[in-house]
């Protein structure tokens, strides 16, 4: 797996009746192998294709993807939370509950210590900790995430007044402009 981990995962794919969570501890190998930046990470590859190919809803598989998406150094492609967002995003639900089959907990947790801020304020929305969400975007100056998130709560309209009411709040004391303030509250 170390030394020619493309034509492993290749050899994985065209064999779909292998059981993936008997792979994880050779996924687990590339997880701390120095890879080059320009090549897909090969354990992401596979566990997508399981995950969205062949729908795969074991938790472990999903939150493993979500630690090699977060095991990757963000200094080395600033594509790396997006492509972590977009999984998180995307990934299955599970229909009964309506919750991703990664752990929201874990994930958050994972993000927090690496400081993935993007992926915390989404995965605060999808716990539906919109206040949180729009505090932390608010915390690292990011305006427009912070709004996009005080929209969220599309049935609890006075959570989003109090939503709006604090980006207004942070605009008129951070960025001392009224004026933008106003407009923001009217958006």
């Amino acid at each position: 797996m170390r030394n020619s981990s493309k034509e492993t995962v290749d050899s994985w794919l065209r064999r779909p009746e292998l059981d993936p969570l008997r792979l994880v501890p050779s996924l687990l190998q590339l997880q701390h192998i120095p890879r080059d930046p320009l090549v897909q990470n090969q354990a992401i590859r596979y566990l997508d294709h399981v995950i969205f190919e062949q729908g795969n809803t074991s938790s472990t598989l999903h939150n493993l993807v979500v630690t090699f998406h977060i095991s990757v150094p963000t200094t080395s492609s600033p594509e790396e939370d997006v492509k972590l967002l977009r999984f998180l995003s995307i990934a299955p639900v599970d229909p009964l509950t309506q919750k991703p089959y990664y752990d929201l907990d874990y994930a958050l947790r994972l993000c927090k210590k690496t400081g993935r801020i993007q992926p915390c304020v989404h995965i605060y929305s999808k716990m539906g900790l919109f206040e949180n969400s729009v505090d932390l975007a608010l915390e690292k100056n990011d305006l427009e995430l912070a709004k996009i998130n005080a929209d969220m709560p599309e049935d609890d309209i006075p959570l989003r007044k109090k939503l709006w009411l604090k980006i207004a709040k942070y605009v008129v004391q951070e960025k001392q402009d009224i004026k933008t303030s106003v407009f923001s509250f009217q958006t």
